[in-house]
């Protein structure tokens, strides 16, 4: 846990000077799917239809830790997913002009047996929904199989640290540049196979997205609630470890709200899926899923927003038990030159 801590230190002393809070901004939750196998591929994390400003670069640094106790059966593959997941990302985007912006994000993903499995157990059982089905497994072990056509893929019994796969994005700005209210981008990404995909730190193979993403705080603004809401298609290709069991194309989309009754205080609600990564139907790791994620955004001195999310998946084993997110977000101006 030291470990993981360690890397939001250096960020938070570059983030958090001294000087007041600035009003709170909603976007969404900077989420992706939170299994160990789906987290693997390209499916982009949540983004709305805002971008950065010319000239500005726009920081995140985001935790995301996922607890997992899901298997499946079909009849070329198989997998069990018994473990905890932790995935750091850093990630940035620059205006390079009025309608224009580009990014990265780089990730640092651990796979262990974890701590979580003794409070995530306490609270399914107080809603009734007993974790493992109450069978009583052992707690915090680890194993991560994932095997196609008799061949093991993956098998992770200790505990893995790896660098994954690298990031590249792009918006263009479709609404004004100089709007406030409503506003509208088109996104796209190409995912590079730099993590292994025997650590599960990446797919193995390059996978582009595209998708239109909306930010409104008008249509609601009487409330104080702002919608947002996005909508795309991710191509994988063959050289996954799917291989030809894979889908070539999946959709995904978010939809939204958050409320701000207090000006350093922002309430949200999402629901984020995606269509099966595999053709064989019924393979519940790798089927279409939706899971709801809740929490709240707090707006820190330094013009930082913090947000803190708590992931639940709706549909029985197609994601984690549950996932947490611990994330910061940071616009940083004056980068342009001047005339």
């Amino acid at each position: 846990m030291a470990r993981r801590l360690s890397v939001l230190v250096p960020f938070l002393a570059i983030l958090l000077p001294a000087t007041a809070a600035q009003a709170v901004e909603i976007h969404p939750f900077y989420a992706r799917h939170f299994s160990p196998l789906v987290q693997a591929f390209g499916l982009p994390p949540a983004e709305d239809g805002d971008t950065a400003p010319a000239g500005t670069v726009l920081t995140r640094l985001v935790v995301d830790a996922a607890n997992s106790y899901h298997s499946g059966t079909g009849p070329r593959q198989s997998a069990t997913l018994d473990g905890e997941t932790w995935r750091t990302t850093l990630a940035l985007r620059y205006g390079v002009g009025p309608r224009l912006e580009a990014g990265i994000d780089a990730s640092l993903i651990n796979h262990s047996g974890g701590f979580l499995d003794g409070f995530i157990e306490s609270f399914h059982k107080a809603i009734g929904k007993p974790k493992n089905d109450g069978a009583g497994n052992p707690r915090n072990q680890f194993d991560y199989v994932y095997r196609r056509d008799g061949a093991s893929i993956i098998d992770l019994k200790d505990d893995v640290w790896a660098f994954g796969d690298i990031l590249l994005s792009g918006a263009w700005r479709l609404s004004s540049p100089n709007d406030a209210g409503r506003r509208v981008a088109l996104r796209a990404t190409l995912k590079l196979p730099t993590g292994r995909e025997a650590d599960l730190a990446g797919s193995g193979g390059t996978e582009g997205s595209m998708r239109i993403a909306v930010l409104d705080p008008e249509t609601l603004t009487r409330w104080n609630t702002t919608l947002f809401a996005s909508a795309g298609a991710l191509y994988i290709g063959t050289d996954t470890f799917l291989g030809d069991l894979r889908r070539p194309v999946v959709g995904f989309g978010t939809i939204g709200a958050g409320w701000t009754p207090a000006s350093w205080l922002g309430l949200k609600l999402q629901a984020d899926g995606h269509t099966a990564l595999s053709r064989e139907n019924g393979f519940k790791p790798l089927a279409w899923t939706v899971h709801l994620m809740g929490g709240c955004t707090f707006a820190l001195p330094g013009g930082v927003d913090m947000d803190l999310g708590i992931a639940e998946n709706i549909l029985n084993e197609t994601a984690p038990d549950v996932g947490f997110q611990l994330g910061f977000r940071k616009r940083f101006g004056g980068f342009t030159s001047s005339e």
